[in-house]
């Protein structure tokens, strides 16, 4: 596994650590909440007053709520900058069951892709080309490379990351795919712009 993808799933760990704490902190004051309220009506000579308790919960519901929402934003713009960033961001989407076989440059792959340009908001746009029969090709294509080898130099950083049988998402900022310069032409079935972001929806099937 690259140190990147370490980076990653670091990352990834750590933002689901902290959704558990700041679940758990919140469960133990709703319980210490609902304790101390049941401590006053047992030892009060008064009748419970069971709407106070009630408006106790729901601001606690509504606390828990509204740091749902920071947090999913939080990830939300994060996401958003690895996608503005001048990295390579592999976002993997499945992988085969047992021992993992990483990618090298030894070797030629056979693949399943499908290319979008991806704007700055996420939005994904076609380019026109795709090697998968449910985005249109009549018939089943793989493709074939090898890494680092007559490829742009995002696919290669991207692809390297990933293991055979492996699914994922590579999100390849303009300055490491076709930079300047644009591919296909303009109202044909191929066609990407200048300085476009590229986003990489691949599957590596095996060597070839």
């Amino acid at each position: 596994m690259s140190r990147r993808r370490r980076l990653q799933n670091i990352v990834v760990v750590a933002v689901i650590l902290s959704l558990v704490a700041m679940y758990g902190l919140l469960y133990w004051q709703l319980h210490s909440a609902n304790f101390q309220h049941h401590e006053r009506s047992h030892h009060s000579m008064h009748v419970p007053r069971p709407r106070l308790h009630l408006r106790e919960n729901l601001a606690l519901h509504r606390e828990l709520h509204r740091k749902e929402q920071q947090l999913v934003k939080h990830i939300e713009l994060g996401l958003k900058q690895q996608r503005n960033s001048s990295q390579v961001v592999v976002e993997s989407l499945s992988k085969e069951s047992g021992s993992s076989v990483a990618v090298t440059r030894e070797h030629k792959y056979q693949s399943d892709v499908t290319l979008y340009i991806e704007k700055s908001d996420g939005e994904r746009i076609p380019s026109g080309w795709s090697t998968r029969v449910e985005d249109g090709v009549a018939k089943e294509q793989p493709f074939e490379f090898q890494p680092g080898v007559n490829l742009i130099q995002g696919w290669t950083i991207g692809v390297l990351q990933m293991e055979e049988g492996e699914r994922a998402l590579l999100h390849v900022p303009a300055a490491l795919g076709y930079d300047s310069s644009p591919m296909g032409r303009k109202g044909g079935a191929f066609y990407i712009p200048a300085n476009s972001n590229l986003l990489f929806d691949i599957k590596i099937l095996g060597k070839a």
